[in-house]
């Protein structure tokens, strides 16, 4: 479960300066969706961090090697200077689809039924925001 509380806290970070970052035509459009996208990612970032300290102790956390590998992974990520806000959007859609792997992944590992219908409803909404994302990057 330690990857996907990398994933999702990398998701977080990244749509967070997506939202502050975006700009041009569709920045309103752009802004609100990132908004809405990194409030919702921090919310499961800290259900799935809450569930693995319940079930398996804060000490699964390694809390200093879990910030690094997050920064590392936001290393490569568009930031600043981006020219098109369909950037933000290629690079989430890639992160998101990393996301559903990852939680497949944690469930064919086996998991307790609560944490199977927590991340599977994660997945659920990471399928929804591709829909919306694709439709956005479609030319």
């Amino acid at each position: 479960m330690k990857q996907l509380l990398i994933q999702l806290r990398t998701m977080q970070l990244f749509t967070h300066g997506a939202h502050n970052l975006c700009s041009k035509v569709l920045f309103f459009q752009d802004h609100d969706f990132f908004g809405s996208v990194y409030t919702v990612l921090e919310g499961d970032y800290d259900s799935v961090l809450e569930r693995m300290i319940g079930l398996h102790g804060e000490e699964s956390l390694d809390y200093p090697n879990l910030l690094n590998a997050i920064a590392t992974k936001l290393k490569p990520l568009p930031s600043v200077g981006v020219k098109e806000n369909s950037e933000f959007f290629k690079a989430l859609l890639t992160l998101e689809v990393e996301l559903c792997s990852l939680i497949k992944q944690t469930i064919a590992k086996g998991t307790t039924p609560g944490t199977e219908q927590l991340i599977g409803e994660i997945a659920n909404q990471s399928e929804m925001r591709q829909y919306k994302i694709k439709q956005r990057i479609k030319k």
